[in-house]
């Protein structure tokens, strides 16, 4: 399912009805942030400990099964177990589109998959445009509204009073 960027709040509110999120763009900064933002939301929706798993392309290539047991196996420690994978380092082949058109969302642990690099015609977004328990989160380069937005979301979070006028300066500034 894709999510466009006026429905991004309301994705965050819902993020664990989905078992896996794909970010991707040409803007790995704001790859970056949004991956962040993802699993700072999800930490603060668990009441427990979330693990984090980075999963490398040795890892991968070390065992055809290995996507499907890290996929399902729990953590005795974490309430919720989150793999990254970032795909700028993975070959998409058929096997991994396999395993992501059978996840169990029931049953599997949160899997986000990073890149900057996945081209629009990729049978790998055309999956996770095709499962509702598949999110996709495009990135692009920022625009004057994007720009607004974000300089208006940093002046919240630190209590910061600006004017229109400062807004607009500061977004010339840093567009």
């Amino acid at each position: 399912m894709i999510i466009k960027d006026w429905e991004y709040d309301a994705f965050l509110k819902s993020i664990l009805n989905y078992s896996a999120i794909i970010i991707h763009g040409p803007d790995r900064g704001k790859v970056s942030e949004k991956v962040r933002e993802v699993i700072n939301t999800i930490k603060s929706n668990i009441s427990g400990p979330v693990d984090i798993k980075d999963i490398s392309l040795d890892d991968i290539s070390r065992s055809k099964t290995y996507l499907y047991e890290v996929a399902y196996q729990k953590s005795l420690l974490s309430e919720l177990v989150i793999i990254k994978i970032n795909m700028d380092l993975i070959k998409i082949d058929k096997e991994f589109l396999n395993f992501l058109e059978q996840l169990n969302s029931e049953k599997s642990n949160f899997i986000i998959i990073e890149s900057n690099h996945i081209k629009n015609n990729q049978n790998i977004l055309n999956t996770f445009k095709s499962k509702k328990y598949l999110a996709l989160l495009n990135c692009y380069q920022d625009t004057d509204k994007n720009i607004r937005a974000n300089i208006m979301k940093f002046a919240k979070i630190y209590n910061l009073q600006l004017d229109g006028n400062s807004i607009t300066y500061l977004s010339n500034r840093l567009g």
